[in-house]
């Protein structure tokens, strides 16, 4: 019996260290396996999210060319009457910004006029319509995009050191665009699109906002030829 111990001995040794081989092979692969998870997890998430970006940036273009072809359109079935084209550049360069409000302001050389307004808030529009025509100063960003020739964004109106419309005019009027409408370099006006909180605008509104500028400068000179 002592005999068949000391045969029956290696054998469960090397029984066990066939098993603990066994097993610490299995938890390496197991470890290779939830390696190889974690990257495949780590690649759709970054995959999905170049496809959200993507998805984003080509809703944002299609917004953008939606906006422009209707612009062109209101100024192609009216070339003569200005208006609607204004109303429908305030409208849309508010919803291209994410802004709750918009306004196109006119420039004649002299005096900055109220042409247009989408959604503004009546307690504003009444202060402003009291404030203007008035000459371009830095006091108002209107006059500010004027004078500067250049895209004004200002994150908080009411906090402005150099605003100096009265206090009405800030009524859902917080962070602000305001951009020049240029042609050869002879200002036309300005548009102003708005948010009713401290919200500042992003990069791609910034770049956005020159659009809007553009249609309206292509409106005016379309109604000048006419």
């Amino acid at each position: 019996g002592e005999k068949d111990t000391k045969l029956a001995k290696p054998k469960v040794e090397a029984e066990l260290a066939a098993v603990r081989k066994s097993l610490k092979s299995e938890a390496s692969r197991r470890r290779q396996l939830e390696k190889r998870l974690t990257e495949a997890q780590e690649q759709q998430t970054a995959t999905t999210e170049v496809l959200q970006t993507r998805t984003g940036e080509l809703a944002e273009a299609l917004e953008q060319q939606t906006a422009t072809s209707e612009i062109l359109r209101v100024i192609s079935s009216s070339p003569s009457d200005i208006q609607p084209v204004f109303d429908a550049i305030a409208a849309n360069a508010a919803r291209l910004c994410d802004a709750v409000n918009g306004m196109v302001i006119r420039f004649d050389g002299q005096l900055l006029h109220l042409a247009a307004h989408h959604n503004v808030d009546p307690e504003r529009l009444a202060a402003v319509r009291q404030a203007y025509p008035r000459p371009p100063s830095r006091g108002a960003l209107s006059g500010r995009a004027i004078l500067t020739r250049a895209v004004v964004h200002v994150p908080d109106v009411s906090k402005d050191p150099e605003y100096t419309l009265p206090a009405g005019t800030t009524v859902g009027y917080r962070s602000v665009l305001a951009v020049p409408m240029m042609h050869e370099g002879v200002a036309r006006g300005t548009i102003l699109v708005a948010r009713d909180v401290v919200a500042p605008f992003s990069d791609t509104h910034t770049a956005l906002s020159p659009t809007s500028a553009d249609q309206a400068v292509i409106a005016i000179e379309t109604a000048r030829l006419f």
